[in-house]
């Protein structure tokens, strides 16, 4: 039978270091996590809606004259917005203009 080897003179403190050294790390990695979200938080804490520029801007006029030159007549659009992206309950346009959005569902 092979003898097992020893986990060496100071195992205790060996342990005690390799704690030390992963709880450092699972609190760093926490505090980034935490850090990161709260990040994201600051970019959508919205209070008001925000216009940049006239109703519709320059991109998204551009973009509603393609729109009705390729697009069927038959898929109608009650309001003249070309959403860039939304997050909660902001959308924001290809324009910069940020409105609150009152059609989620």
């Amino acid at each position: 039978m092979k003898s097992q080897k020893s986990p060496g003179k100071y195992p205790s403190l060996w342990h005690d270091h390799v704690q030390r050294l992963l709880q450092s790390v699972f609190n760093n990695l926490i505090n980034f996590m935490i850090s990161s979200q709260m990040c994201q938080e600051k970019k959508i804490m919205q209070k008001s809606p925000v216009i940049k520029t006239a109703l519709p801007g320059p991109k998204a006029r551009k973009l509603i004259e393609q729109d009705s030159t390729y697009v069927s007549l038959s898929y109608t659009r009650y309001y003249p917005l070309v959403v860039e992206k939304g997050r909660g309950l902001w959308v924001h346009d290809v324009d910069g203009n940020v409105f609150l959005d009152f059609t989620r569902g």
